[in-house]
């Protein structure tokens, strides 16, 4: 069990730096519990993309990435894996405001890790609530009403 992963979800990716299927991993709970979805993001972006993240919770890594660009809502997410601005393995940063992580100190609440895209439709691997799971930008309104701020490397 190669960095603690118990299986595999198959993505299709159209991006020009996999393009193809990527196998996300999901990893053990014994190295992943349920709510580090910033763990979760290191340990997928060394897997899949050989790139190394800080450790941190996902409200400390606004101080410990890059941030390559802030985002204005999902057409300019779009606009950005489009211009090749957004690629493979960078992060996202999300803000929840129904989270239980309530703290004005905190940008973030919730990281998710850029896979590629579908079509026009950018894809996130993440782990939310205990369940690793590939989301599209809508899926991160519908179910949380969670809100695109930044994209870091």
């Amino acid at each position: 069990m190669k960095y603690g992963i118990i299986k595999s979800i198959s993505t299709n990716v159209e991006d020009n730096v996999n393009g193809g299927t990527i196998e996300v991993p999901v990893f053990s709970p014994d190295i992943l519990p349920s709510s580090y979805c910033a763990r979760y993001v290191r340990l997928a972006a060394e897997h899949l993309f050989d790139k190394n993240f800080p450790r941190a919770n996902a409200w400390g890594l606004h101080d410990k990435c890059k941030v390559v660009s802030k985002v204005n809502g999902n057409s300019d997410l779009v606009s950005l894996a489009e211009e090749g601005i957004l690629t493979s393995g960078m992060v996202v940063g999300l803000f929840n405001p129904n989270t239980v992580h309530k703290n004005p100190d905190y940008r973030y609440t919730h990281v998710a890790l850029y896979l590629g895209l579908d079509g026009n439709t950018p894809l996130f691997a993440e782990q939310h609530l205990g369940v690793t799971k590939v989301s599209d930008i809508y899926d991160f309104a519908n179910y949380s009403a969670k809100e695109i701020l930044d994209v870091l490397d």
